[in-house]
C-alpha cells in the first residue's frame, strides 16, 4: 500500500474513470449554460466584479482575499465579463471533484468504492443544485478541505517533513479561501487526536512547523483583521444571529438539524433505498482510513453543536457546516459490504445521473420560468435597459449603490465609473463629475446607510437636498418592473467643481 491507496487502483479505473469524465461533462455543460443564459448578474457573480476594483488587498468585506486574488487573475487573463467569473468558478468546481476522488480512493483504497463516495458527493444538496447557480468562495474552500485531508491521510503513511510543511501551507490558504475552514480545522485537530491511529499525526513535533507556516501565511490577513473589525465581525455575527430577539438554545440546534438535513437528506434517502445494510448495527466499515472519516464527522458534530452554543446562532446555512461534514460520502461508501456495493452500485449511478440532469435542465429553463415563483432578480434584472435611460441623464463618475448585486450590475454598465456600497472603503478623492446613487424598490426615501455613505464623499455633503428620479423596465421574460431610483449630484450630466 502508498500513500492509502491498494496498489494497482487509479483514477482511470473503472468505474471511477469514466464517473469523472461524465461528472466533468456536466460541470462544462453547466458552465455553457450559465455563459448562454446571460441576462443579469447573480449575486456571488456581481460581488465578484464590484470587490475587484480594489485590486490587490488583504480582505474584502466580510470575506478573506483568496477567491477575489483568483478572480483578479482571470480578469486580467479574460476580461472582466461574466466568461471570466464562470471560468474561475466551474475550474475550481471540477478540481474540487478530482481532489475528492483522489482522497476517496486513498481513504478507501478501492475505485468502486471510491466512485460510490463520489456519487454520494453529488446527491447532497449544496453541490448538485447551489454550486450550480451560486456560490463562489464555498467552492474554493472545499477544494481546500480535500487537499488538507489528502495530506494528513499521507502522512499517516508517509509522516515526512515535507508533508507536514504542506500542510501548514495548506492551512493557511484555506484560512484565506473562507471562514469556515477554520471550524473544519478544529473538527479535524480533534478527530486526529481522539484515533490512536491518528494521534501521532498531531503530536509529531514537525506539527510545530506546521502551525508556524499556517501562521506566517496568515499574518498579513491577521493585521489587516485588526485594522478592519468593523467590517469583518458584525456582518459574521448577523449572518449566525438576524434577530434581535433572545437566543434560545433549541432555536440554534433546530437551526442545525435543518440545516444538515438540508444537506444530506436526499443522500441519506439514496442511500437507504439502495443500500440500507449501512445503517445496520453491527456493520464494519472497509477501507484504509475509514475510520478517520467516522471520526471527523463526529468531531465535526461537536464543533457544530459548540458554535452554536458559544455563538448564539438561530441561523446555518448548510454551505457553512458542508465542510465540515465533507467525509461523510467517504464514511458511507466505506460502510456498504462489497456484495452489496456490486450489486447495486448501478442503482446508485442511476439515481445521481437522474437528479444531476433534472437539476441542468430546471436551471437551464430557470430564467423563462422564474416569473412563476418570483425569482426574476436573478438573472432577468433589465440593467442593460436601466443603464441606457441613466445614459439619457448624464455619464456617472462614481455611483454609490444600495447593495451588491445592484452595484456590480451597474459596474459591468458603467466600467468607467467607480462603484460603491455602504460596506466598502470610501473613497479618499472628490471625484471629477457627477455623482449617482441608486437604489431599487418602491419608496423614494434615500436609504439612510446610501446617504450616510454619500455625505463622506468630499464636496458632497448636501447630496440629500437633490430631486429624486426614478427608471424602470420590465424583467426579461416577465411583465413585473424593476424599479430603479437615482439621486444625482451636483445635478443630472453636470460636472461636479473640481475645486
Amino acid at each position: 500500500m502508498a500513500n492509502g491507496v491498494t496498489a494497482g487502483a487509479s483514477l482511470r479505473d473503472r468505474p471511477l474513470g469514466s464517473l469523472l469524465a461524465g461528472l466533468g461533462l456536466l460541470l462544462v455543460l453547466h458552465a455553457v449554460r450559465r455563459l448562454l443564459t446571460g441576462g443579469s448578474l447573480a449575486v456571488d457573480e456581481a460581488e465578484q466584479l464590484l470587490w475587484a476594483q480594489l485590486s490587490w488587498a488583504w480582505g474584502y468585506g466580510e470575506q478573506p482575499p483568496l477567491y477575489n486574488w483568483l478572480q483578479l487573475s482571470a480578469f486580467s487573463l479574460l476580461g472582466s465579463k461574466l466568461v471570466a467569473i464562470v471560468a474561475l468558478k466551474y475550474t475550481a468546481f471540477l478540481l474540487f471533484t478530482l481532489l475528492y476522488a483522489v482522497l476517496a480512493l486513498g481513504m478507501l483504497g478501492e475505485a468502486r468504492r471510491a466512485a460510490l463516495a463520489v456519487l454520494c458527493l453529488f446527491l447532497i444538496g449544496e453541490v448538485f443544485w447551489e454550486f450550480p447557480q451560486a456560490r463562489t468562495h464555498s467552492v474554493l474552500v472545499l477544494v481546500l478541505v480535500a487537499a488538507t485531508l489528502l495530506v494528513c491521510v499521507r502522512i499517516s503513511d508517509r509522516p515526512g517533513l515535507g508533508n507536514y510543511l504542506l500542510l501548514g501551507l495548506l492551512a493557511g490558504v484555506g484560512a484565506l479561501s473562507k471562514y469556515n475552514y477554520l471550524l473544519f480545522l478544529a473538527a479535524l485537530v480533534v478527530a486526529l487526536g481522539s484515533h490512536p491511529r491518528y494521534r501521532p499525526v498531531l503530536l509529531d513535533r514537525r506539527m510545530l512547523l506546521a502551525a508556524a507556516v499556517m501562521l506566517v501565511v496568515l499574518l498579513p490577513h491577521g493585521l489587516w483583521l485588526l485594522e478592519h473589525p468593523l467590517g469583518v465581525l458584525p456582518p459574521l455575527a448577523h449572518k449566525l444571529q438576524p434577530g434581535t430577539e433572545a437566543w434560545n438554545p433549541l432555536q440554534g440546534l433546530l437551526a442545525l438539524l435543518t440545516a444538515c438535513f438540508k444537506l444530506g437528506g436526499v443522500l441519506l434517502v439514496a442511500v437507504a433505498l439502495w443500500m440500507p445494510s449501512v445503517f445496520h448495527r453491527g456493520g464494519h466499515s472497509t477501507g484504509s482510513h475509514a475510520a478517520l472519516a467516522e471520526r471527523l464527522i463526529v468531531a465535526a458534530l461537536l464543533v457544530a453543536v459548540t458554535l452554536v452554543i458559544a455563538s448564539g446562532a438561530t441561523r446555518l446555512e448548510g454551505r457553512w457546516i458542508l465542510p465540515l461534514v465533507l467525509s461523510t460520502p467517504v464514511f458511507l461508501a466505506a460502510r456498504v459490504p462489497p456484495v452489496v456495493l456490486t450489486k447495486r452500485y448501478r442503482g446508485m449511478l442511476a439515481t445521481v445521473v437522474a437528479l444531476n440532469l433534472a437539476a441542468f435542465f430546471v436551471l437551464a429553463l430557470a430564467p423563462r420560468l422564474a416569473r412563476y415563483y418570483h425569482d426574476e432578480d436573478r438573472h432577468n434584472a433589465p440593467f442593460a435597459e436601466l443603464a441606457a435611460a441613466i445614459r439619457v441623464q448624464g455619464e456617472p463618475t462614481l455611483i454609490l449603490a444600495q447593495e451588491r448585486q445592484l452595484a456590480g450590475n451597474l459596474l459591468a454598465q458603467f466600467p468607467n465609473a467607480g462603484v460603491r456600497i455602504p460596506s466598502m472603503p470610501p473613497l479618499a478623492e472628490r471625484p471629477v463629475g457627477s455623482l449617482l446613487l441608486a437604489w431599487a424598490g418602491e419608496s423614494r426615501q434615500i436609504p439612510p446607510a446610501l446617504l450616510r455613505v454619500a455625505k463622506f464623499v468630499p464636496g458632497a455633503e448636501e447630496v440629500g437636498t437633490m430631486p429624486v428620479g426614478r427608471v424602470s423596465h420590465p424583467y426579461r421574460h416577465s411583465a413585473r418592473v424593476y424599479t430603479l431610483h437615482t439621486l444625482w449630484w451636483p445635478g443630472p450630466g453636470i460636472a461636479a467643481d473640481p475645486g
